[in-house]
């Protein structure tokens, strides 16, 4: 489990889908010029696909008391990142519904930290600047991964294909990149589908200006 985990962060897609819920779902990470972070996470077209009418409200009616508690598994999943501020909104309360979750972070490395240590990733992230321009660098030590660990940890809820992530400069330019896509003239990066080598190390990084 532990692989299939790494491998959605060193590029390969993993589907994971609730097993009666169905829905859509974006990842919007916006980056500061100073490695400041805001992850937003869009549900959108949630439903119950169960054929039984009594069941299906059952489940739809669990996913709208969870957002309302709190409890939704996005919000969850991110306050164990630690962000200094979180929320979970619900934006349409009638079916299909749709709910965006928002965490702000003070510093980009520390988030993917807490994301690596929460799934039991052996790896780490750093920020470094030069002038004016930023890498984040991430390194993952597949090698020391272990087949037989089973992180239980809300951060799962986190874990989508790689076509739900952008990284999105709020100001500058994305300049180059190992392992992500530069998109919009330097407002955007994608996360590359490419196949690694999982018997050695693997660094992505993310520079900009």
């Amino acid at each position: 489990m532990t692989r299939r985990f790494c491998a959605l962060l060193v590029l390969v897609a993993i589907p994971l889908t609730s097993a009666c819920l169905v829905k859509t779902t974006t990842h919007r990470l916006y980056l500061s010029p100073r490695g400041a972070l805001t992850w937003t996470v869009l549900d959108h077209d949630v439903r119950s696909n169960e054929s039984n009418p009594s069941n299906r409200a059952s489940e739809e009616q669990t996913f709208l008391d969870a957002v309302a508690s709190g409890r939704h598994p996005a919000l969850e999943a991110l306050d164990l990142l630690g962000p200094y501020q979180s929320s979970a909104r619900l934006l349409r309360a009638d079916r299909p519904y749709a709910v965006l979750t928002e965490a702000r972070f003070e510093r980009v490395d520390a988030v993917v930290g807490k994301l690596f240590s929460e799934l039991q990733i052996p790896g780490k992230a750093t920020l470094q600047r030069a002038g004016d321009e930023w890498t984040l660098i991430v390194t993952i030590d597949l090698p020391a991964l272990r087949d037989d660990a089973e992180p239980d940890s809300p951060a799962a809820a986190l874990i989508e294909e790689l076509d739900a992530y952008r990284v999105i400069l709020t100001e500058g330019r994305f300049v180059a990149a190992t392992g992500f896509e530069i998109l919009d003239e330097g407002a955007v990066a994608a996360l590359k589908a490419d196949r690694v080598a999982t018997d050695q190390p693997v660094e992505l990084r993310l520079t900009w200006r």
